[in-house]
């Protein structure tokens, strides 16, 4: 019988099967590492600080006091205030409305 040339592909598949895992996975790790780039990227930490500045002064003209803003970040049912994610975004909201008007705590 003669012999069927299978072609390109079973070349790819034994070049395949000489490289390493490392250089096969090189992909998924630069993905990592671009993922946790884009997560601890200076341009994210400057767009977190303006929203949480948008919010304060959405709040402020608002009027809303520190215990309404406190209710709508569902801090009012939490055991553990200091725990919850929200409790630094209230706490600085607190900050700016007693500066905003002038209370002493």
């Amino acid at each position: 019988m003669d012999k069927v040339d299978e072609g390109p592909s079973d070349i790819t598949n034994s070049e395949e099967r000489a490289l390493p895992n490392d250089i096969l996975n090189a992909a998924n790790h630069a993905e990592n590492v671009i993922s946790t780039g884009i997560k601890e990227s200076s341009i994210l930490k400057w767009l977190d600080k303006i929203s949480l500045k948008l919010k304060y002064r959405y709040w402020l003209l608002k009027k809303m006091k520190p215990e309404d803003v406190k209710n709508l970040l569902g801090l009012h049912f939490v055991s553990n205030i200091e725990s919850h994610p929200n409790y630094h975004t209230w706490l600085g909201y607190k900050k700016a409305y007693n500066k905003r008007y002038k209370i002493v705590e």
